[in-house]
């Protein structure tokens, strides 16, 4: 695992080289708001695997820079929905041409084969925090 936390660190540190306005944890977030219009700060963590803690003062400084909105949901004041705002939308688009380009520099030195084994044993790995 001190390699998978090796290459965790050298692949954000790539990201921060190209896009140091945005972090990987923040384009996550606005990359999984893009394809939902409007969802529970909660369930937003869940699919982003972000811990409340860590999420709401991410949150907090997305929507401070206007990429992001946050309401109360009038059908349940206790829960909060967060939104992609138009200017966030335009700052997706460009962290996902980053994403394709860190991905890209990342994997260079991989054949084809080593890159879909690479993305199945991520997949596997990942699917392991569903336990």
């Amino acid at each position: 695992m001190h390699l998978l936390r090796r290459a965790l660190q050298a692949y954000t540190a790539q990201w921060q080289r190209l896009y140091p306005q945005l972090t990987p944890p923040q384009a996550s977030v606005l990359l999984t708001l893009r394809d939902r219009p409007s969802i529970s700060q909660t369930h937003l963590g869940e699919l982003t695997a972000i811990d409340g803690a860590t999420l709401t003062p991410l949150l907090r400084s997305l929507e401070e820079r206007g990429y992001l909105s946050r309401r109360v949901d009038e059908h349940n004041r206790r829960r909060k929905l967060v939104e992609l705002t138009k200017h966030g939308a335009d700052v997706v688009e460009q962290a996902q041409r980053i994403a394709a380009r860190t991905d890209e520099i990342m994997l260079a030195d991989l054949t084809q084969e080593q890159r879909r084994n690479l993305m199945t044993t991520l997949a596997t790995l990942a699917g392991l925090t569903k336990r």
